[in-house]
């Protein structure tokens, strides 16, 4: 028996490489791979009147990669960037935006009332103001952000956003940033909203 095994294996270590259509158990690897996950695309949705091309590029300061525009939503594939100071400012069709910025400037979507999805993947400062009057907020994800405006007092980051029903995914760390308590502008939240807070170790 043991001979047996030792000439089946031999015999399967050596199939031509022609009988692999024959044979292809033993061309499978055992070994697999899964391909990393793509970086998430920047996605802006836009109720009406999306913003063109050149209105991005200007609102941004530079000059977006692989812009595509679906509808009411504009997609570009930029990995490594900033929102600068007013940079989106008073766009009252922005619904929603996911974004791959590192930072989101002074007052970056002062005046966005409608938006309601923030979605940021990479953002680890926003800073004073950026979504001041944001009315409609539902949905904040800021899950790798450590810095809320400039200390952890309330710098009116989300001023004005009252009476919505709000999901916020936050670092557990901004929940204790401030003396043992959370940021003063996610304890503005805290108060005038009803929040589901999700902590990120």
């Amino acid at each position: 028996m043991r001979i047996f095994l030792l000439l089946l294996a031999i015999v399967a270590i050596n199939i031509p490489a022609q009988d692999a259509a024959t044979y292809p158990y033993y061309y499978k690897s055992h070994i697999t791979s899964t391909p990393a996950p793509s970086a998430p695309i920047n996605e802006i949705i836009f109720s009406s009147s999306p913003m063109s091309e050149s209105e991005l590029n200007t609102a941004l300061g530079f000059s977006v990669t692989n812009y595509q525009l679906n509808g009411n939503t504009v997609t570009f594939d930029n990995q490594s960037f900033n929102v600068g100071s007013q940079g989106f400012a008073g766009n009252t069709f922005i619904l929603s935006i996911s974004l791959n910025a590192g930072i989101i400037d002074v007052a970056a979507f002062d005046g966005c009332t409608n938006i309601q999805t923030i979605n940021y993947y990479k953002a680890t400062e926003i800073r004073n103001g950026a979504h001041y009057d944001n009315l409609s907020l539902t949905t904040i994800n800021i899950a790798k952000c450590i810095s809320l405006g400039n200390d952890v007092d309330y710098t009116s980051v989300f001023a004005n956003c009252v009476g919505n029903t709000i999901t916020l995914t936050i670092p557990a760390a901004l929940m204790t940033c401030n003396g043992g308590n959370p940021d003063g502008d996610i304890q503005y939240l805290q108060a005038n909203n009803t929040i589901t807070i999700i902590q990120i170790p």
